[in-house]
């Protein structure tokens, strides 16, 4: 919305009438608020025509209007009040010029804006003056003008006849609007406190934010609404006031997530992505078995999981199950190798990430052409940490709760302290905020029945403040088993119900083995958030 600056005149009949009916007129455009009105100038004539004075005023006003558009509706006011186009700067009911339209400069056919003859017209200049309050570079411009035509013997003269301006507007400018908690990230749930808002303007931020359980009054003029991305980004798509939208704008961006790499970037804000798991294995827990090391299975597996709507294709060359056997890094390389190659080079757009937790592999990996690394014991030694120092990929960290980890009782608190030190530790190596993933690892230490595992689970919401994205990573998971007493081939119906309540939690990342299923469930999820 542009704030613009508008002169009129009139020097037939009722003057001040047929100002005062153009105003009303304009102000009945949809697209056109007015702010303030001028006092009202009886000035002499110009341009070396005989004719009556004329009455002349400014008006500010805010349009989202272009300047061809705005011109349009002028001249259909003008049209309405008679206005006659005989005599160039002759006698006319109403006259309407575009004088200042915001920063912006036009020029085309006959139409120049900023207007030509402004800074030579005392009677423009004078009315405008009273409506620039601010101590900004226009006013400093129109006082010069003022200023230099009074020097000059222009034979304009102009007599005040009535005195004052009226400051209309919607209300909004007292508005302040603020973000509850500044320091902390969120998606769902950003804290914003609407402060000196009474009368209409509250009675429409009310209703604009009626579909919101959360809004609490604080006093008489005071709303605090509690909402998530999609909320916000409606309300300020639907915002009718003048003040506020920016401040609303810079709050959304500011709890923008986004993850990036050397070759991609996700802004995961509104839109989850599908992480795609292919194991190159003989004996991962759900769809471990012998075809999987073969290069014509993977390439169909990368293939359909790529129809079918995956952002992101990550290779696993041994098991990290419970009780799983390990295997020497030259022999997870080995399984990795052949494959990761032909991938990059037949798919050369595809996003790829590595499941490994050896820095030997980690290296090979990205060598040959990875985006991502994915390591389940959060890059906990010196020579994982020189690799990433060394190539800076993507990666994503996980807190499996395993041996070498501090475990404590209560993962809530555990969890965004570890996260944090991680990400401090990670910087310090180079890499930067949006190449960071957290994992806060489902399904690895489990000791009372699965409950680790949904505890974990529950942390996404409070790990979404620190403002790096979260994996959602509990596809098929036999901690599933233990809580609901699911078969391994019926899980996908418990994994599809986490999977939908961790991205209303704010988890972003849906690291899947089911692609299809999955893609159904963000694509659904994204189209109900935003209605």
């Amino acid at each position: 919305m542009e704030k613009v600056y508008l002169s009129l005149g009139s020097n037939i009949g009722d003057r001040q009438r047929y100002l005062d009916e153009a105003v009303q007129k304009l102000t009945e455009h949809a697209e056109i608020l007015l702010l303030k009105k001028s006092s009202y100038y009886e000035t002499s004539p110009v341009g070396g025509i005989v004719q009556d004075d004329f009455i002349n005023m400014a008006v500010e006003i805010a349009t989202t209007l272009t300047v061809p558009q705005l011109l349009d509706v002028i001249h259909t006011v003008e049209h309405a009040l008679n206005r006659q186009r005989k005599i160039h700067w002759g006698p006319r009911t109403i006259d309407i010029d575009i004088i200042f339209y915001g920063e912006q400069e036009f020029d085309q056919d006959d139409v120049h804006v900023p207007h030509k003859e402004a800074f030579n017209r005392y009677f423009v200049l004078r009315p405008i003056a009273e409506l620039i309050v601010d101590e900004s570079p226009l006013r400093k411009r129109v006082q010069a003008g003022i200023q230099a035509l009074e020097q000059q013997a222009t034979g304009q003269t102009l007599r005040k006849i009535t005195t004052g301006i009226q400051i209309l507007g919607d209300g909004s400018l007292n508005m302040v609007i603020t973000e509850s908690n500044p320091m902390q990230h969120s998606l769902q749930a950003i804290g914003i406190q609407f402060d000196e808002v009474s009368g209409t303007v509250r009675e429409r931020l009310e209703e604009l934010l009626r579909h919101n359980l959360s809004v609490t009054e604080i006093g008489q003029t005071a709303l605090l609404a509690f909402m998530t991305v999609f909320e916000l980004r409606n309300l300020i798509a639907a915002w009718p006031f003048l003040a506020g939208k920016e401040q609303l704008s810079k709050i959304l961006e500011r709890n923008r997530v986004i993850w990036s790499g050397k070759k991609f970037t996700f802004d995961l804000t509104f839109q989850p992505i599908v992480y795609s798991i292919i194991n190159i294995t003989p004996d991962s827990f759900y769809d471990g078995a012998p075809q999987n090391l073969t290069l014509e299975y993977i390439e169909q597996r990368v293939r359909d999981d790529l129809d079918a709507g995956a952002d992101v294709i990550e290779f696993g060359g041994k098991s990290s199950r419970p009780g799983y056997e390990d295997i020497s890094p030259e022999v997870e390389w080995q399984r990795l190798a052949e494959p990761l190659r032909a991938i990059r080079a037949t798919f050369p757009a595809a996003v790829i990430a590595i499941d490994t937790d050896e820095a030997y592999v980690m290296e090979q990996a990205l060598l040959a052409g990875a985006d991502i690394i994915n390591d389940i014991d959060g890059f906990d030694t010196e020579a994982k940490l020189a690799v990433l120092a060394k190539y800076h990929p993507a990666v994503v960290v996980m807190n499996n709760g395993r041996a070498g980890f501090t475990h404590a009782d209560n993962v809530y608190d555990e969890l965004p302290v570890f996260f944090a030190e991680k990400q401090a530790e990670l910087l310090a190596h180079g890499l930067q905020a949006e190449q960071i993933v957290v994992d806060p690892g489902v399904g690895f230490f489990d000791k009372r029945n699965g409950m680790d595992s949904v505890e974990r689970m529950k942390t996404t919401g409070l790990l979404t403040k620190l403002g790096l994205p979260v994996m959602i990573a509990i596809s098929r998971k036999s901690f599933m088993s233990k809580v609901f007493n699911l078969p391994v081939a019926e899980r996908l119906y418990s994994t599809l119900i986490f999977e939908q309540m961790l991205l209303s939690a704010g988890g972003r990342i849906i690291r899947a083995h089911d692609t299809r299923a999955t893609r159904l469930l963000v694509d659904g999820y994204v189209e109900y958030q935003e209605h």
